[in-house]
């Protein structure tokens, strides 16, 4: 009788463990956290509060500057504004899928964003696809964007860019 009640109580200990595991809610700590710091936070602060339309005029000045020609603008949500542009370069150029993430409030992009662009790219047959975002990746978005067609422009490298082309 012993051993049942102990086998019993061991079963139950298993799945609260098991319950406990699976219902933990931790967010991954990202490489990129670092850069919400006072000097960087400075710096990429003007771009997360600026109306979104004003965001989507400055990506487009940025596109135009790097060199793109933009074939279409759609604006997918409130939050996300898909640029269909072309590199019209021999050799190197063609299509690519840019996305923008312009929400607002301070956020990690995860790995769905990257999935979502992924699937774009290769629906539209496009070469790559670049997600420009003022925030930062989660490890899974970094993992996810690993060895694909994808570049990621988190907010501090988007100020880099922003300042190398006049535009900041």
């Amino acid at each position: 009788m012993s051993v049942i009640i102990i086998s019993l109580g061991a079963v139950i200990i298993g799945f609260i463990l098991i319950f406990l595991l699976i219902n933990r809610k931790t967010t991954p700590e990202t490489p990129e956290a670092h850069y919400y710091s006072n000097i960087n936070n400075q710096q990429i602060n003007p771009l997360l509060i600026m109306p979104r339309e004003d965001f989507i005029d400055l990506i487009k000045k940025l596109l135009i500057r790097l060199g793109f020609g933009i074939n279409e603008i759609i604006a997918t949500n409130s939050n996300c504004v898909d640029f269909s542009v072309y590199d019209p370069q021999p050799i190197k150029g063609g299509k690519f899928i840019v996305h923008c993430l312009c929400f607002q409030e301070d956020k990690l992009v995860n790995s769905t964003d990257i999935i979502n662009l992924l699937d774009n790219v290769k629906g539209e047959s496009a070469l790559k696809g670049i997600l420009i975002t003022p925030h930062f990746f989660t490890v899974e978005a970094l993992n996810a964007a690993a060895g694909v067609q994808l570049e990621l422009i988190n907010g501090e490298r988007l100020v880099r860019l922003l300042r190398e082309n006049d535009l900041m």
